[in-house]
């Protein structure tokens, strides 16, 4: 254990003494980080490390990388030569995702922690990451439903895709069948996006409530009218969130005997 934990110190001194050189840290900060980060590897490394170890450590380096950030920002105001972002501006993000990472895989019964998970990379608008963090989680757990829903919602809400969204619900549904929390998101989900559809006819000008709209208005609408049939059109089952799942089988059909005609 101490072997694994040494080369991962070891790895991040290039990146705080690069932090240092372009007098972002002092020495005295470098040496505080490292002594913490040292303690925090050897709580989460233990035989039987607690998922509270791993929520410090992910505070402690999320709060670490908005300060250097803020930090670089200000150097950059007052003219200071902060430089071209390199290894030390990025390492904190990454690093919190790794953390992350390792947390949902020691604990991955623990579904908050997933959805803590989703929502810093959600925050972090790192797109492609939430997808295939979200398409893990359902496979691990496509039974509760509090994960659908956020899948369905991120789709609709952030990525305006109602055809994926509805997916997103219908999958849901077919391992949920009985929630009832379920059937209602999926009730409000088709409620919003109707009345998306009708602030968008007011605006083209369509139905009694048409409401004098500018051409370039009119025209955003109509182009985004267009693109949503033609999202339609295709397969409900193309997701932005790739799934692979085995579905729930139907029951075999039943053979009348030889004998037993009408």
């Amino acid at each position: 254990m101490a072997d694994v934990i040494q080369r991962y110190l070891e790895d991040m001194v290039p990146e705080l003494e690069d932090l240092e050189e372009r007098n972002v840290i002092s020495k005295s900060e470098r040496v505080s980080i490292i002594k913490r980060r040292t303690r925090f590897e050897y709580a989460i490394k233990r035989r039987q490390p607690h998922k509270l170890d791993f929520l410090r450590y992910i505070e402690y380096e999320d709060n670490l990388d908005k300060l250097i950030r803020e930090r670089r920002s200000r150097l950059e105001l007052k003219g200071g030569k902060a430089g071209k972002l390199s290894r030390g501006d990025y390492s904190g993000q990454q690093r919190v995702c790794k953390i992350y990472e390792r947390a949902v895989n020691r604990f991955h019964g623990d579904v908050k922690l997933w959805l803590q998970y989703v929502e810093y990379l959600k925050q972090k608008k790192a797109t492609r990451v939430l997808s295939k963090t979200l398409a893990r989680a359902l496979q691990l757990h496509p039974t509760k439903p509090m994960l659908w829903i956020y899948a369905a919602a991120w789709e609709f809400e952030d990525n305006g895709s109602i055809v994926a969204a509805r997916a997103m619900m219908q999958r849901g549904l077919r391992f949920n069948a009985d929630s009832k929390e379920l059937w209602v998101e999926y009730f409000r989900l088709e409620l919003a996006y109707m009345e998306m559809i009708r602030r968008r006819r007011i605006v083209l000008g369509i139905g009694k409530e048409a409401a004098p709209a500018g051409k370039a208005a009119r025209a955003d609408a109509a182009r985004v009218s267009v693109k949503e049939e033609t999202e339609e059109k295709d397969a409900l089952d193309q997701d932005v969130i790739q799934l692979d799942m085995v579905e729930p089988k139907e029951p075999a059909s039943v053979r009348m005997p030889c004998g037993a005609h009408r």
